[in-house]
């Protein structure tokens, strides 16, 4: 009895053996599902395909390969995720291998790259990808381009957003401020986004050409009409309207005593407010002929505020040379103009004479024309000789002339060149 006993232990030991090697090997044998798989993709630190804060929602085996022979078992499955921007699907393949110990493990995670995902939008565009989306832009102000940058954009102010995510379109209109040395630039822009491989693409863009500009508070350009005086005091500028001439142009000297009616017209800037430009007006009243004056002062900023050279266009209003003007002539000889009448036309009469010297004898006759105020050109026609001809071959010579405004001088000729100035 003692020896069957001990014969039905052995065969019951060999039957659990059996029965524990068959449940080991079937544990073994069992291939992973859904659960592992998420969770191996979630452990998985060397082909992660999830970003960061990319969660998994769900795992679906689409097939899968068992070899078992080979230890190898393929799956292809869908896994879909999301973080806060995007919802994903995504097919990949991962490659088990059966080992000793530890059973089923992940080798290997192939699938298609960003660009055969399926991927949707959780909320619309947001304000990094507005920023990213305005560098590159131009908008116009003040007939001026500029060209926005990362670092000029002073500030954006979302003032409406509204998104669509079933058509996948966001619509945001924003207060853009743009900055630069001396202006700021700012405006409203109209920005339609649509959802293009799983980012926000800008479709277009309304409102760049409507900005406005304004010189940024302590960059201000203070100009007063005391500076300009100080500025243009003793400054020149040529005098001749007409073109050709057969005087060049003289230049006349601005003096602040002879000013009058000075007063500032408009300040313009270009050039993003770097280049300011100060438009004048004002009366040069000279002892011999008035002008009106157009002045174009102008200045650019470089470190401070830089004068640059003086713009100034005139016209001669009136002009007024009546009177004897006495000089000499190419021979030293004493010559006399004596203008007495002169109208608001210009229109001129009067006398010339040459004293003559010992060896000439003095001679004077009548002359009549008209001085051009655009060129300050004399032209007279000699008339009737006052008194006798001091040869009888002599012919009264018609004057050109040209009144020197500074210098107080006529210069011209009558036979021979000479220079007069105001008895």
């Amino acid at each position: 009895m003692k020896k069957a006993t001990g014969k039905k232990k052995f065969i019951m030991e060999i039957l659990i053996g059996m029965i524990l090697a068959f449940i080991l090997t079937a544990c073994g044998n069992k291939v992973v599902d859904e659960e592992q798989i998420q969770i191996d993709l979630e452990t998985s630190t060397e082909k992660s395909i999830l970003a960061d804060n990319e969660k998994i929602l769900a795992v679906t085996i689409d097939k899968r390969q068992t070899q078992k022979d080979d230890k190898k078992d393929v799956v292809w499955c869908t896994i879909q995720t999301e973080d806060e921007r995007c919802a994903y699907e995504k097919s990949i393949v991962l490659t088990y291998s059966l080992y000793d110990e530890g059973g089923w493990m992940l080798d290997e995670i192939s699938g298609n790259d960003r660009s055969g995902w399926v991927i949707t939008p959780l909320t619309g565009v947001n304000d990094d990808e507005i920023s990213a989306s305005l560098s590159g832009i131009n908008i116009t102000t003040n007939n001026e381009i500029w060209y926005v940058t990362q670092d000029n954009m002073k500030s954006i102010l979302v003032d409406s957003h509204e998104t669509n995510l079933e058509e996948q379109k966001d619509t945001v209109a924003v207060t853009l401020i743009v900055d630069d040395l001396i202006e700021e630039a700012d405006g409203q822009l109209i920005i339609n986004y649509s959802f293009e491989h799983g980012s926000w693409k800008m479709d277009s863009i309304s409102g760049n050409e409507n900005f406005s500009a304004a010189t940024k508070a302590g960059m201000e350009l203070n100009i007063t009409e005391d500076i300009l005086l100080k500025a243009i005091d003793g400054q020149s500028y040529k005098y001749n309207a007409q073109e050709p001439s057969m005087y060049s142009k003289q230049e006349i000297t601005i003096n602040k005593d002879e000013v009058v009616d000075f007063a500032i017209d408009r300040q313009e800037s270009s050039s993003k407010g770097t280049s300011q430009q100060i438009f004048c007006n004002c009366t040069l009243a000279k002892p011999n002929a008035v002008f009106t004056l157009a002045i174009e002062v102008s200045y650019l900023y470089s470190d401070t505020w830089i004068i640059q050279p003086i713009s100034v266009t005139s016209e001669c209003t009136s002009v007024d040379i009546t009177g004897k003007w006495t000089g000499t002539n190419a021979y030293g000889r004493i010559c006399e103009l004596d203008i007495t009448e002169m109208d608001a036309e210009g229109n001129i009469s009067g006398t010339y004479s040459d004293q003559g010297s010992a060896y000439n004898k003095a001679y004077s006759y009548y002359v009549a024309g008209k001085i051009n105020r655009d060129t300050l050109e004399i032209t007279l026609d000699a008339g009737d000789m006052i008194g006798e001809k001091p040869y009888k071959w002599f012919k009264p010579d018609n004057i050109t002339a040209k009144v020197n405004i500074d210098d107080d001088l006529i210069s011209g000729n009558a036979d021979l060149l000479f220079n007069l100035t105001r008895s």
